[in-house]
């Protein structure tokens, strides 16, 4: 019972770390796709990138510029 325990708990961490850097990977590409917008004066639809962003990666450090644009 103790090694299914183990191995599963192994298994989620690996899941974990591979889903976090997925997450990131998509949070740098929506990030990215908003400012390129707002540098096209593209006003709207760097808002709606900007909130996809926060939404997606809400803890992300580069929140702050994506609600000051």
């Amino acid at each position: 019972m103790r090694r299914v325990t183990l191995t599963v708990g192994l298994l989620c961490c690996v899941a974990a770390c591979t889903f976090g850097a997925d997450n990131d990977k998509r949070a740098d590409e929506l990030f990215e796709t908003a400012q390129s917008a707002f540098n096209l004066k593209r006003y709207e639809d760097a808002a709606t990138k900007f909130y996809d962003f926060m939404a997606a990666a809400p803890y992300d450090p580069r929140n702050d510029q994506a609600q000051y644009y």
